[in-house]
This record gives structure tokens, sequence and C-alpha cells, in this order.
């Protein structure tokens, strides 16, 4: 049974999009960075996909490269380039997949008091490595998710206590058909405003505004005002948090704007051989089910370096959706990864890697299904400049 295949005709998007983020010009006289990782990996999984049932077991084989292209073609620009092509075979059931992503981003520093940076993105995702990054994963694990995005951003410095930041960005996603999920298209604006009252405060306000247009059904809107606030409690450890209103009106009923409380913070902690962050928000995001949709997450990420070779980690994460609105009828639905791994470097240019998860996902029948996957891989690593 090989219904989660694809062929050739769909991996072509990743090798354009990848080759053309990566094999670019080089400006005469731009001094460059170069790195690539290669990697191969043994991946055994009771259900990889989560679909609940017998007989899900198997194996997969997966070889992937990782590209990065580093251009100083100025004194105060910077342009970056990074890219990822995977290619996974199951070796029973499931089929192979090709996926992969490739970023572009250029920074400016035009004086002191005024920097930006744009960014291109394009990444094909299988659903299962990005479980708890969308709540369409966990609705519909099976789809193939294609999703382009753009983003910029202008930081003015307006004294030395007062700074504000302008960014507008688009996303386009879409699914592998046939789906229970729509394609989506969405641009967004915000404009941020804070102040450093002291060493360790600072406090501002927060404005965006959203517009979402769901394949087939129409559009949806939403618009926000936010408090924020920083603060450092030492070297070592700091916090951001945002708390405000955000509105939502859906252009195929009345109409109406809809008021909802909605924030995110997160607080991390670097010591010396440590680096644990915390995050949690309550917010409206982006859906192929629905559109906008009000979703909870609340994750957590850990790092200690043993030596100066090896290192453990550790993740938690959670995200849950209250599906309601023009699409469907009410729902809830989420998602569940826990994770451990190692690395041990072996020497300057390869690494070891062994990996444990836990993975879990309760969709609209109401019915939960999860398993465990154990990965084992070497990663070769080299650097030019």
């Amino acid at each position: 049974m090989t219904f989660l295949s694809f062929r050739d005709r769909t991996r072509r998007p990743v090798a354009f999009a990848l080759g053309s983020a990566l094999f670019v010009a080089v400006p005469a006289g731009a001094q460059t960075v170069t790195r690539i990782e290669a990697d191969a990996a043994l991946i055994a999984s009771d259900d990889p996909f989560l679909l609940g049932g017998d007989d899900t077991e198997a194996l997969a084989v997966q070889i992937a490269v990782r590209p990065e292209l580093e251009l100083q073609v100025g004194p105060t620009t910077v342009v970056e380039l990074r890219g990822e092509a995977a290619y996974r075979r199951y070796l029973r059931r499931y089929g192979d997949f090709v996926t992969g992503h490739a970023d572009a981003e250029v920074r400016h520093r035009a004086s002191d008091f005024l920097s930006a940076d744009a960014r291109l993105s394009f990444a094909r995702e299988l659903p299962i490595d990005a479980l708890t990054d969308s709540i369409d994963f966990a609705v519909d694990p099976t789809s193939v998710r294609q999703r382009i995005s753009g983003r910029t951003t202008a930081t003015l410095t307006v004294s030395a206590r007062d700074r504000m930041t302008l960014g507008a960005g688009f996303d386009r996603i879409r699914y592998q058909q046939p789906s229970l999920l729509s394609s989506t298209r969405s641009w967004h604006v915000d404009a941020e405003w804070t102040r450093r009252f002291t060493e360790r405060f600072g406090a501002g306000l927060m404005a965006t505004a959203t517009n979402t247009n769901i394949g087939g059904i129409g559009d949806l809107s939403g618009i926000g005002v936010r408090g924020v606030v920083e603060y450092r409690f030492s070297s070592t450890l700091e916090a951001r948090g945002q708390l405000g209103v955000e509105w939502t009106r859906y252009q195929i009923t009345d109409g109406q704007r809809r008021a909802r409380l909605s924030g995110s913070g997160n607080i991390c902690y670097r010591p010396q051989r440590v680096e644990a962050c915390i995050t949690a928000s309550l917010q409206n995001e982006v859906s192929g089910i629905g559109g906008l949709q009000r979703e909870t997450f609340v994750g957590g990420t850990f790092r200690y370096r043993l030596n100066e070779s090896s290192s453990l980690t550790a993740l938690g994460e959670y995200r849950a959706a209250d599906l309601t609105g023009p699409v469907i009828a009410s729902a809830r639905t989420n998602a569940t990864r826990f994770g451990a791994g190692y690395e041990r470097r072996i020497s300057q240019r390869l690494m070891l890697t062994g990996n444990v998860d836990y993975l879990r996902r309760s969709y609209l029948s109401g019915n939960r299904a999860d398993g465990f996957a154990v990965r084992i891989g070497v990663t070769f690593t080299g650097d030019r400049r």
C-alpha cells in the first residue's frame, strides 16, 4: 500500500527552489563562506504517520544534503542562502518521499539608526516531521505540505531608549491532493514600538493585521493590539511576553468582528553549558482547514553540553486548536511531541546522532493515534572560505 508516495513530478518544485536559492552568481569581490552537511539515517517506527490500526510499523532509510552559502557583498550587507534536499524510503507500505527547503536572506545596515532584512523561503514538509508546527498535521497527517513565504523588516533606532520595527510578509500553503485541507494565501503587516526603561526592563506596543484567503471558500481577516514586555533577570536568564486582543471577521458570515484575548511569551536560560527555553502562546494561526484557527501552544527545548564533543537534547511540544468557523462544525484537535537525543562528534567533520520521539495526535473523529520513532544517523560536515 503506497498511498503516501509521490513521483518525479512532485519533486521538481524542491529541486527548482533549492537550485534557485543556492546556485546564484556571486558578486565580484564578495567574501564567501560555504558549508555543506550530508547525513544518512535509519528510522524505525511502530506507526510512522499515526494512522492507527494494525500492521503500521516500518523501517526507513534517509539521505539528506544541507548546503549553506554566506556572501559579504558589502561592508554593511550580508546575503545568506541555505537549503536542504532529503530522500526517504520506507521499506514497506508507505513508499518514498523527497522533501526539502530553500531560504534566502538579505541583511543590510544602512546606518547606526536604520537596518533592514528580507527573507524568501520555500519548504516541502513531511507531516510527521513537523507534527506540532501546524495543527493541520493533526487533522491530515498524510498530505505533504508545500509552503512559500516571505518577510521583510525594517528597524529604526529612534533614540538610545526607543526602537521601532515595521514588518510585512506573505504565506502561500498548498497540500498534496486529495486532502482534507484547503490551500491558503495570506499576508500580514505589523508594527512594534519598544522603550528600554532600564538596562534590564523594556516595554512597548505592537499592532498586527492579517488577511487570509481559503481556496474555494472566501476571505477572513484579523487585527490585533498587544502590550510587549522584555526583562533580563541576569546575564543568563531573559524573558519576553505579549498580551492583548485580536479581532477576527469572516467574509462569508455576517462580517461582524469577534474579539478574543491573545498573547505569547518565552523565557530562556543560557548558562555556560546549558540552553533551555520555554514558549507558550494563545492566538489565531493560519490553517488549511478553517483559515484562521484559535490555537494554544506550549513548548520547551533543552540542550546540555556534556563535554567538547557530546551533547544531550530534549524537547516537548503541545499544540491544540478549537476548529470553529464557516468551514466545519465546532471540534477540537491536538498534537503532541516528546523527544530526546544524543550527539557525539567523532572528528571535526563527522558526528553521530541518535533520537527517540514519542508522537500523538487527536483528530476530528475523536480518535487518537500515537507512536514511537527511533533514529540513528551519521553527519558529515565540510567548510570552505
